[in-house]
């Protein structure tokens, strides 16, 4: 475990007025493999919720709802677009924090009114775009190599196969057109309700395949996945994604924009593994 980012976990979490040793201790271990390298906490909270005991962590990119037992993990990801606010109810001793979302409420009893202050006061400057990011960890992420041959079939093709998996552990494949940037991440437009959406908020994790069956030719990719939130970067994918394209019964609009529940997100892929292969070479 680098020791430099737990120090760096845990220096931020005593800024958002978390003081309990213990808990610094404790989360500082099963944040380093939750947080993305030069990921920030602002705000943070702990307390009771209706399945137990759960974090709240505000950081420079998302919320991050955290259940840690024993035998499992649970981690939901909020992006700061679908955060309508904060409510705060408070007792003599302590407060209860309720995090409206589009997605849902989250909400964490017995909050200690430090932490409830930091936290409460990070999400509004965050929504309002008034946040000054603190010091970041240090980024030692190696980028991925990818060959030339296996970058041109990326943007060569639009359809891919996105696999994500359920709080359950369930498996769910779907089939969507996609953008590619300079750097090989992947952007794919869904609704809000979708289970892939679903699936996201619960596990960072996904992949994604490519296959063209004429040239007998695949992208396999694993990697890490976020809403994105750059407000630039979503209408340019939101433009390009879903307008009408050519099917063999006319030019109609994708399937997604047929999709009634929820609102339009787009999700990234940042990949962590990327395979090509031409089975013609094989």
């Amino acid at each position: 475990m680098p020791k430099d980012k737990t120090t760096a976990i845990k220096d931020q979490l005593k800024k958002a007025g978390i003081t309990s040793k213990t808990l610094l201790n404790l989360e500082s271990k099963n944040l380093i493999d939750v947080l993305y390298e030069d990921e920030v906490i602002g705000g943070a909270i702990h307390g009771a919720y209706s399945g137990g005991l759960a974090w709240l962590i505000a950081t420079d990119k998302r919320i991050i709802f955290m259940d840690k037992k024993p035998l499992f993990k649970t981690v939901d990801e909020i992006s700061y677009d679908i955060v309508s606010g904060t409510k705060t109810t408070k007792t003599k001793f302590s407060e209860t924090i309720t995090l409206h979302t589009r997605l849902g409420d989250y909400t964490i009893n017995f909050v200690k009114d430090n932490s409830a202050k930091i936290f409460n006061k990070f999400i509004e400057d965050k929504r309002l775009g008034r946040i000054e990011v603190p010091e970041t960890i240090p980024d030692k992420t190696e980028k991925i190599q990818v060959s030339e041959e296996c970058t041109n079939f990326l943007r060569l093709h639009n359809i891919g196969v996105l696999s994500t998996i359920s709080r359950e552990g369930s498996i769910s494949g779907a089939t969507v057109y996609y953008l590619v940037d300079k750097d090989n991440n992947i952007y794919i437009l869904t609704k809000s309700d979708t289970n892939k959406a679903r699936n996201i908020l619960s596990s960072n994790q996904a992949s994604f395949t490519i296959y063209d069956e004429k040239k007998l030719q695949t992208v396999q990719l694993n990697g890490t996945v976020e809403i994105e939130t750059n407000q630039e970067i979503m209408n340019f994918v939101y433009d390009e994604l879903s307008k009408p394209r050519s099917y063999e019964e006319g030019i109609k609009y994708p399937p997604v924009t047929k999709i009634h529940e929820g609102m339009f997100i787009i999700i990234k892929i940042t990949p962590s593994k990327i395979k090509y292969l031409d089975f013609n070479l094989i």
